[in-house]
């Protein structure tokens, strides 16, 4: 549909998670060049650039005016890269000036939505809700599977209806690992040093140390490159619902063995006009499933 490049027409971007406003901009967080990236889908061209450190996903309050970008990690007191385990608030006009304002998130910041003042998080193995410009949050859902005995890693959020949150879940664990990883978060700020430290590496090599010194001094380094993310099987796509009101979930699997180049890797997944669009970063590709196809489906109002 169209190449992305930042403004100044050179820069090739990497789109992670994103969010539509009533004025037809696409919202896009380009995670490993530490910007959110407004792309208006009338007029094909950039109008608007947020910088905020590592953002995974964004959303958007009724009116599209308001933005809240969920932004790198944070797993138990080690943090790691600028900024890692935030949430950033900026307008969707000029000057785009972010804020932080939540600094002390319950871990790795994968996916974002905001209702009513209040903000869910998805955290991986677990998902929280924060009221806005706070700290605490209370933990709402979590990503063992007591069937299989795994736990599966959740990453963008989206309404499916106004009260009903869908999210991939875009990888799994060995149920021990993931356990321990979830109950002992320092474990998992140990799994994002090494990360962080291939990455640092990666930009020694690369960028040298000019590169190393302007990416700590303007606190937007990513701390994590985005190649480290595709090295593992996952073969099927597993989408998760969570009802705000009944507090249940519901999961589903999609079986992809009849698929050619699509798998498990869904990062995105958006409910639209009685389908459900699942994107895929390891093959760059969408799949459309309708929605009738999910047995138990949210009701869409009319």
């Amino acid at each position: 549909v169209a190449h992305v490049l930042s403004k100044n027409g050179e820069d090739d971007l990497t789109p992670f998670g994103s969010a539509l406003s009533p004025e037809g901009v696409l919202w896009i967080c380009m995670f490993n060049v530490n910007m959110v990236l407004g792309y208006d889908l009338v007029k094909g061209e950039v109008v608007g650039e947020v910088k905020c450190p590592a953002p995974n996903d964004v959303c958007l309050n009724s009116d599209g005016t308001k933005m809240w970008a969920g932004c790198g990690s944070r797993m138990g007191k080690v943090v790691f890269g600028g900024g890692a385990g935030t949430i950033h608030e900026a307008s969707t006009t000029a000057p785009f000036g972010a804020t932080q304002v939540l600094d002390r998130g319950q871990g790795t910041m994968a996916g974002i939505a905001e209702k009513d003042g209040q903000i869910y998080c998805a955290h991986l193995q677990r998902m929280s809700c924060y009221n806005v410009g706070e700290d605490t949050g209370w933990r709402f859902w979590k990503g063992d599977d007591p069937d299989d005995g795994k736990y599966y890693l959740c990453d963008n959020l989206a309404w499916w209806t106004p009260t009903t949150l869908l999210t991939p879940c875009y990888r799994e664990l060995d149920g021990k690992v993931g356990k321990i990883m979830d109950e002992h978060a320092d474990l998992g700020a140990a799994a994002w040093a090494s990360g962080a430290a291939i990455t640092f590496m990666k930009t020694l090599v690369t960028e040298g140390f000019t590169g190393i010194k302007n990416a700590h001094e303007n606190g937007m380094n990513p701390e994590c490159d985005l190649s480290l993310s595709k090295g593992d099987s996952f073969p099927h796509v597993h989408l998760s619902a969570w009802d705000l009101e009944t507090r249940k979930t519901t999961n589903w699997r999609i079986d992809c063995d009849a698929y050619e180049d699509f798998d498990g890797h869904v990062t995105h997944a958006e409910p639209a006009n009685g389908h459900v669009l699942l994107v895929n970063f390891m093959y760059h590709k969408i799949m459309i499933v309708r929605q009738d196809a999910f047995p138990n489906a949210p009701k869409v109002p009319e």
